[in-house]
């Protein structure tokens, strides 16, 4: 994770970053971002959503190495929370979104 001058951070997700889910989860609390980050197949999401992911996230790149999200931590509602899962079941794709903290639902797809 790299922190940028205006206050964003640059995060590649990759399986290689998700291969330690608590150390990337206290990097980004130690930035300022709360995060749920799950790598066996867990799908993690609120209803309704924060509905704000284009500010908290304003770009994304695919790289051959992984996807480099910038977060925007100042753009996160209180009680926001970013989420990020391995998806196994899909070739191991990384997805990322935004859910409320307080309404958090998280569960495993059947097999």
């Amino acid at each position: 994770m790299v922190s940028n001058p205006n206050g964003t951070l640059a995060l590649t997700l990759s399986r290689k970053q998700l291969a330690d889910p608590d150390a990337l989860r206290k990097a980004l609390a130690d930035a300022g971002v709360r995060a749920k980050i799950t790598t066996d197949g867990t799908m993690c999401n609120s209803i309704p959503a924060p509905g704000n992911m284009e500010a908290v996230f304003p770009s994304t790149k695919h790289q051959p190495d992984g996807t480099v999200v910038v977060i925007n931590p100042a753009a996160m509602k209180p009680g926001s929370m970013v989420v990020i899962e391995l998806v196994e079941s899909d070739g191991g794709v990384v997805v990322f979104g935004l859910a409320w903290e307080d309404k958090l639902i998280c569960s495993k797809p059947r097999r």
